[in-house]
């Protein structure tokens, strides 16, 4: 697994999370699973990971209520190629700078963050998931209108949005100068909203075609089609796991999720 950024505060106080929940640990974990607490690979934003026993089985200390809502949510449904398996989670009940402290086991993944940038269809698939990051993004921000979004708004978007609206010609980070895709310049804020559920599901689709990254944009499509927007899968949470022989790109990180009310999810529109 890559190494995550070094940072012995937080590696420190995530072994301290362990140390005080290692008996409710041991009662509901597989003793293959347990953590070990001298072997962090490293940290994120949100918490450490840490190796286990059991090889290819790493356990995340994460304050990201988010992941630990989404992988309980995710472990419900059949699981797909393009992201890491996760085996269980865990409240540790406690709090760690004020925010409450989760446990995840999931499968180890090498190669985080890089890509073959050499591969025919890395390109393609780099500029339609900018697309989709950014509309996702757009989405994630704007989730309370969710609701408010009329079957005129759906049509209008599926009527006129197309992939380039998620997109400003001659960037490369899928937006203009001024932060902003085609679509956001549409007339209503409900217009914007709808447009952006759009550009993510045809975005996914356009991606699930192409020859790199094809596991990961299926991944995505699977949850959206569930009810769950992945809003902030970029480039660096994506890494490689090996399985029978074969080598695949994952999401090893699902970020920021957003839950779709079940009226769209239901919905044919976006």
């Amino acid at each position: 697994m890559a190494q995550l950024e070094s940072n012995p505060p937080k590696v420190a106080g995530m072994q301290r999370m362990l140390t005080t929940a290692w008996r409710e640990i041991e009662l509901a974990i597989k003793p293959e699973w347990r953590p070990d607490r001298d072997q962090a690979l490293g940290c994120g934003h949100y918490g450490c990971v840490f190796r286990t026993v059991s090889p290819g089985v790493v356990c995340k200390v994460t304050t990201d209520r988010t992941e630990f809502d989404f992988v309980t949510f995710a472990m419900t449904l059949p699981w797909p190629a393009g992201i890491v398996r996760y085996y269980a989670v865990m409240d540790l009940q406690q709090q760690y700078l004020r925010r409450p402290v989760f446990a995840v086991w999931r499968e180890e993944a090498e190669k985080v963050g890089e890509h073959d940038r050499s591969h025919y269809a890395y390109k393609q698939f780099a500029r339609e998931h900018a697309i989709y990051r950014h509309a996702a993004g757009y989405v994630r921000k704007h989730e309370d209108r969710l609701e408010r979004l009329t079957d005129r708004d759906l049509e209008h978007a599926w009527d006129n949005v197309e992939l380039d609206d998620g997109w400003t010609r001659g960037t490369d980070t899928g937006v203009g100068a001024d932060g902003k895709a085609p679509f956001e310049r549409m007339s209503t804020p409900n217009q914007r909203l709808a447009a952006a559920l759009r550009l993510c599901r045809i975005s996914l689709e356009s991606m699930t075609g192409t020859a790199y990254g094809y596991t990961v944009a299926e991944a995505l499509l699977h949850y959206l089609e569930h009810g769950m927007l992945l809003a902030d899968v970029h480039l660096q949470n994506m890494g490689h796991v090996m399985r029978d022989g074969v080598e695949t790109l994952v999401i090893t990180d699902p970020g920021h999720s957003v839950l779709m009310p079940a009226r769209l999810t239901s919905s044919n529109w976006f």
